[in-house]
């Protein structure tokens, strides 16, 4: 036992290099840590306030009232990428010409990152304008009538309608409907206050594959079987304005009757919750898809941290 504790006492003492070597070892695991948590913030965020930017300002209000504001932050958020990607470069260089003793594997990440994420944006956000909210900005932006006597106002006096109500027992007159045929079948039918033969036909309800083509033949905005006059929102299609006005011509011609200023709009009943719906996919839209970037994006930083815990000499 004396020479146990003899051999315990006598042996070689540890020198200080081999006390603190371990701690050598964590104060690095902890530097390295440190560094990892500031690039993987970045990493996580940036792309992410990128793409929502450019998604946003496309999508919204900003594009339709002042575009060229909206296309200066899509430009100065593709300079904020491109100086990402130069500062990648810069130090990827260095790196070759022995610099640096680390890859910039991160800045590049974020660069590629915040590139795919401006693209993304870019096609998302224009879409989700022309798609939901232009329509919308435009029907704010037009004036709203109630109690319209079709027998009595012309189209030129309700230019600027964006809806439309008419006054009791204005009626959808189905017998001069007319439909035009281009792939779609494009129909409309005139609206009418009175019994008796208007001098201009200027108000018309309209749809598409709403009606056979067959004049008199009408069932755009039925329900049960029966077509009543709700309220009406003001076609404003580029897309679908000339091919109505060619319907309309041809109940001109069929029916022996004048029109001066055609309104065409869409017969619903409540034209003021049908803006609220598309503005509502708008908003939806924008929130399910920065919801699935940021989603992604996690899902990215984690996938580049496995690979760079995998290379343990490139450091973050």
């Amino acid at each position: 036992m004396a020479q146990g504790q003899l051999n315990s006492y006598g042996g070689m003492q540890p020198t200080y290099a081999d006390l603190y070597k371990g701690q050598e070892t964590i104060s690095l695991g902890l530097d390295r840590r440190r560094v990892n948590t500031c690039s993987v913030v970045l990493s996580m965020f940036v792309p992410l306030a990128i793409f929502m930017t450019v998604f946003g300002v496309l999508s919204f209000e900003v594009h339709f009232s002042r575009p060229g504001f909206c296309w200066f932050f899509v430009a100065a958020a593709f300079l904020v990428v491109a100086l990402i990607g130069g500062v990648a470069w810069q130090l990827r260089i260095r790196r070759s010409a022995g610099e640096l003793q680390s890859e910039p594997l991160w800045v590049a990440f974020i660069f590629a990152t915040c590139l795919a994420a401006w693209l993304l944006a870019l096609v998302l956000g224009f879409w989700n304008y022309r798609a939901h909210m232009m329509s919308h900005y435009q029907m704010v932006s037009l004036n709203t009538y109630t109690n319209v006597d079709p027998g009595s106002i012309s189209g030129t006096g309700v230019m600027d309608a964006g809806r439309l109500s008419f006054k009791a027992g204005t009626v959808i007159d189905t017998s001069k409907a007319v439909g035009f045929k281009k792939v779609d079948t494009y129909c409309a039918a005139p609206v009418t206050s009175t019994n008796t033969p208007l001098l201009n036909y200027d108000f018309w309800a309209v749809g598409v594959n709403c009606c056979s083509g067959e004049p008199g033949d009408f069932h755009c905005g039925e329900k049960d079987g029966l077509i009543q006059l709700g309220g009406g929102e003001r076609v404003l299609s580029d897309a679908e304005i000339p091919w109505f006005s060619l319907a309309v011509q041809q109940a001109e011609a069929f029916h022996h009757i004048k029109v001066g200023h055609a309104i065409f709009f869409r017969n619903t009943d409540d034209p003021l919750g049908l803006e609220s719906t598309q503005m509502d996919r708008g908003v939806k839209f924008f929130i399910l898809w920065s919801l699935l970037f940021f989603g992604l994006q996690a899902i990215l930083v984690s996938l580049n941290l496995v690979v760079l815990s995998r290379a343990p000499m490139h450091k973050a």
